[in-house]
């Protein structure tokens, strides 16, 4: 009889000492796991980063951790990536950053892409040109001008009329059209220039 409580306490030490092990081994996949997680994304802190590897253009650029990723989106002629911060209480805190590759092969040429996308924002009411100069972005020559316009506001997702801030930047790379936006509404668009200046600043573009 004792012989077989020996073996039964025997089989229980072994079976607790196996589900030790187990819970040992999964906590540490687990921190790895987590490790591994927290590495895959190398941004500065503060930030994530945006990576486009599809389509006509690849890039890459950090923007604000709080920023929400809309996704990279594919059309005919051209592809878009963009974020943007959620709206809070105040509808008019908000801003948004959209990156768009134009693939001159399917669509207009350079020229005409631009026209047409300056015309959308030069064609609205009150609009103002505040700044425009050449600056490098990834290591290419760029057009880079900020302006304001009045935005009508919006009945779908409601958002009052109001006066938006908006950075443009053009630049060709291999014979394609690349847009950078960045907008906000004027009177919170201080709350992200040093998130915009951050974007253009570690924005690169990929083989």
């Amino acid at each position: 009889m004792s012989e077989k409580k020996g073996q039964r306490g025997s089989e229980r030490g072994g079976a607790e000492a196996m589900r030790a092990r187990i819970v040992r081994g999964t906590a540490a996949a687990l921190a790895l796991v987590a490790l591994v997680a927290a590495s895959c994304d190398s941004a500065s802190p503060g930030y994530r980063t945006f990576t486009a590897k599809k389509g006509c253009g690849h890039y890459s650029f950090e923007y604000p951790a709080d920023f929400k990723k809309s996704g990279l989106f594919a059309y005919d002629n051209h592809t878009q990536g963009a974020v943007y911060h959620p709206r809070l209480q105040d509808e008019r805190v908000r801003a948004s950053i959209g990156v768009y590759v134009y693939d001159t092969s399917e669509g207009p040429p350079n020229a005409e892409a631009k026209k047409a996308a300056e015309l959308g924002r030069n064609s609205q009411l009150g609009y103002e040109l505040l700044e425009q100069r050449s600056m490098a972005i990834g290591g290419v020559e760029a057009d880079y001008r900020v302006y304001k316009y009045d935005h009508p506001g919006g009945s779908e997702v409601p958002i009052p009329p109001h006066t938006e801030i908006e950075r443009q930047v053009f630049l060709v790379v291999d014979g394609d059209l690349w847009q950078i936006t960045m907008q906000a509404d004027e009177l919170t668009y201080e709350l992200y220039v040093e998130s915009f200046d951050h974007v253009l600043e570690t924005f690169r573009i990929l083989e």
